[in-house]
């Protein structure tokens, strides 16, 4: 299955004492927390539109299947998952936003504005903050534009004693905030810069429902675990504490 990624802008990500009964209508079947406090796994159910499909009867007569299943009292349904990391603050979904900021924000101690969904370029339609940070020492990925490395080298061979080291370098511009319209084609030029390696960039901003999105050079937007895991009983009998070591796995792959 995919997971999509949102980070949190926050100094610490803690759960609080509210019991998971108490929310989304009590659709969250899990709970799974790892021994160390670390990471939260949810398992919950979400409705799905039923009215996309319809039903051909044995008389040859048809319906559509939202209208079939509300006669019936019944509704058509998925299963999802949410993994919080509190430690890299970064969360894994694969349901909807709305359901996942209210999980945030009523188990964590996380505020609307601190939840940051992480998107790719094509999704911004505003753009608030770009942050370029370089390191000058380390493994320099193919894809690393050397360039931002050599000409901030020349900039502190006046400014520094020899010997000196530079641990790393931070440019950050930031828009107003309400963000400002950008050229996507450049933008594209600019993160395109560094995909690994010695160069990080990170842009914030919204998208065009004025949800605050994050873009990462370092952070995928969406990762794939389980492959096998595809069907409803698949997923609904699915060990919450085997998706997160899943997940951990494979982040780790992605991260060597």
């Amino acid at each position: 299955m995919k997971l999509k990624v949102l980070t949190i802008e926050s100094e610490r990500v803690r759960r609080n004492e509210v019991n998971i009964n108490t929310i989304l209508e009590n659709r969250i079947l899990e709970e799974d927390k790892s021994a160390n406090g670390r990471y939260f796994a949810y398992k919950h159910i979400i409705e799905s539109q039923s009215n996309d499909h319809g039903v051909l009867q044995q008389t040859g007569t048809m319906q559509s299947l939202g209208d079939r299943l509300a006669s019936r009292g019944e509704k058509l349904i998925k299963c999802r998952f949410i993994v919080v990391d509190t430690l890299s603050k970064n969360v894994y979904y694969d349901g909807n936003q709305t359901d996942i900021r209210i999980v945030l924000m009523e188990l964590f101690d996380v505020h609307y504005k601190e939840i940051m969904f992480v998107t790719d370029i094509d999704s911004f339609y505003k753009l608030r903050q770009l942050k370029i940070k370089t390191t000058p020492s380390g493994q320099i990925g193919m894809d690393d534009d050397i360039s931002i490395l050599s000409s901030q080298e020349d900039m502190f061979k006046d400014l520094c004693e020899d010997g000196s080291q530079v641990a790393s370098t931070v440019f950050e511009v930031n828009f107003i905030k309400e963000g400002a319209v950008f050229k996507k084609d450049a933008f594209k030029k600019i993160a395109s810069r560094s995909k690994k390696g010695l160069i990080t960039i990170t842009a914030k901003g919204f998208d065009e429902d004025g949800n605050e999105v994050k873009l990462s050079s370092k952070i995928s937007k969406e990762i794939l675990v389980l492959p096998e895991v595809s069907s409803w009983e698949d997923k609904l009998y699915l060990k919450l504490g085997y998706l997160v070591s899943s997940l951990v796995e494979e982040g780790n792959n992605e991260n060597s």
